[in-house]
């Protein structure tokens, strides 16, 4: 916590009230919050639940051909279900580009998505070729990060060859709350390192594609976001109402009325802070532990201190010295999986490659100028790369720049545009 910041002091109103000096203890779980400037009673708020809300976890790994080519031929004979692997039946389809993979393994009952075989490598290259993401509910019935990471490695197991690797994680923490809602000036007290703010007027599921349309049904400031997927993200917003809109109430009443100690009220409005850490952002944490985080598994014990961090990027201001105290209580009450190791949280980008990293760009440039000149494209060129024997130094100078894999085709397309209309093709 930097010095220029301040934590109130906090006390037990119990104690206070009968308590007979003029001095009261503190206590670092009092809901009674002294700033300086006054006292704050937080009694009326109640966390209901800390959840792992989402994993997404990358595979390195060549995919084994005959599952392959069952999946490829049960989707041109126009079958969508497929019996075979572990938490099957799976629902299978072909998907967009734009998602980075070409199949869509999907069994929602038991909570799993299977994105397969990336765009940007051939299926009998070692790639990116297995992303699985795993809904909260999965989550939670895993009870723990190792035996969840296991049932994704089954996956891993069935579908890659021997020899993959975990190559990244994203997970998303959220925390449920009733008794508190965002002020009026919620977006001038939040100080963030972000330029990216979205201030939504009404309920949003931001991955539902139907944004807009909710959001003119609820007139009244109900969501908030900062920051980029691709980076650190938090966002805040109405979950009673995003339930509501996925048909998912009977689940979370259920989470709610567990967890929440018999504070949660159904009649009430429920709101959710969460902090979405893309892989990249997790990896850059586990450089500066002075490790490495790559999988679920691998960021258990950090997972609190993340969040504390996340919190602190994007921080709740109660004047310019004080912290909020409900974001406050965020940071010192949340705890998931383990409690706060201790550590200080920081970002290391892997180091550049220097001279060599400068090579390999050159190398790919020329190699963009030159196949642009044949009417090649960006698949044509990639696969090209992907085969010379120098690719692993592609590989390495693209991690370097803290980059994923499939930066390489946005690289090699943006590059062919450019030679193209501007006639540098040689």
């Amino acid at each position: 916590m930097p010095e220029k910041w301040k934590f109130c002091n906090r006390y037990d109103p119990y104690t206070m009230i009968t308590g007979d000096s003029d001095e009261f203890p503190t206590d670092p779980k009092g809901s009674l919050f002294e700033s300086g400037t006054g006292l704050h009673d937080l009694s009326h708020i109640h966390v209901l639940s800390s959840t792992v809300d989402t994993v997404k976890q990358i595979y390195h790994g060549v995919i084994k051909l005959k599952w392959l080519e069952k999946i490829e031929r049960f989707l041109d004979s126009n079958e969508e279900f497929l019996s075979d692997g572990p938490y099957g039946p799976w629902h299978i389809s072909r998907i967009g580009k734009s998602s980075g993979y070409q199949l869509k393994l999907q069994n929602n009952e038991l909570g799993f998505v299977i994105l397969l075989k990336t765009v940007y490598a051939k299926h009998d290259k070692p790639a990116s070729h297995l992303k699985i993401e795993v809904s909260p509910h999965r989550i939670r019935s895993a009870g723990s990060c190792g035996a969840l990471q296991g049932n994704l490695d089954s996956i891993a197991i069935w579908l890659l060859e021997e020899g993959w690797k975990y190559v990244g994680v994203a997970v998303h923490l959220a925390v449920d709350v009733q008794g508190w809602k965002p002020k009026m000036d919620f977006m001038q007290k939040l100080v963030t390192r972000t330029r990216t703010t979205k201030d939504f007027r009404g309920i949003s599921d931001f991955q539902l594609d139907n944004l807009s349309e909710i959001s003119t049904v609820y007139d009244n400031g109900q969501s908030f976001l900062f920051g980029k997927a691709s980076a650190l993200q938090m966002a805040v917003y109405r979950k009673d109402l995003e339930i509501s809109k996925r048909d998912k109430v009977d689940y979370f009443h259920d989470v709610w009325d567990k967890d929440g100690k018999d504070w949660f009220e159904s009649d009430k409005c429920v709101w959710r802070i969460e902090v979405r850490l893309h892989h990249g952002i997790m990896r850059e944490i586990g450089l500066g532990l002075g490790g490495k985080i790559e999988s679920f598994r691998e960021s258990e014990s950090v997972l609190t201190d993340v969040w504390r961090y996340g919190l602190d990027r994007n921080r709740l201001m109660l004047t310019e010295r004080y912290i909020d105290p409900f974001w406050q209580l965020l940071m010192q009450d949340v705890q998931f999986c383990l409690p706060p190791s201790g550590v200080a949280v920081r970002r290391v980008k892997k180091k550049d490659m220097s001279n060599a990293g400068k090579n390999v760009a050159m190398m790919i440039g020329n190699i963009v100028t030159l196949a642009a000149r044949r009417q090649m494209d960006a698949f044509q060129i990639v696969h090209m790369i992907q085969d010379m024997a120098l690719y692993e130094d592609v590989r390495d100078y693209l991690k370097s720049k803290g980059y994923r894999e499939g930066r390489l085709f946005e690289m090699v397309e943006r590059g062919l545009k450019i030679r193209r209309l501007l006639g540098k093709a040689a």
